[in-house]
């Protein structure tokens, strides 16, 4: 498997988990036993009741608007929680999967 995701550094993944979790990312990291993904960061703050909610997404959204690059964390986790993988990014990199 460590082979297979070296061939797709750089590439986005959509990847489940043992525990029926999926995260999607891009491979920035193979180690012998972990690999390392860059998640885009959807943090939103807690709105206490629906006026505030409304205030919150208008800002959320401006904010958004005024940062053209995404805010990005790595995510580490082991070779062994991976069930499944999905790649479909359509790059150009080792993958020849055509992007």
């Amino acid at each position: 498997m460590n082979y297979r995701l070296r061939q797709l550094l750089g590439c986005e993944v959509e990847i489940q988990l043992e525990n029926d979790e999926v995260v999607y990312g891009e491979i920035c990291y193979v180690g012998s036993n972990f690999l390392e993904l860059l998640v885009e960061e959807k943090r939103r703050p807690k709105p206490r009741d629906e006026e505030s909610e409304e205030k919150c997404a208008e800002t959320v959204e401006k904010a958004e608007k005024h940062h053209k690059e995404k805010k990005k964390h790595s995510l580490l986790f082991s070779l062994d929680k991976i069930n499944n993988l999905k790649h479909d990014c359509g790059c150009q990199n080792a993958c020849n999967c055509g992007k």
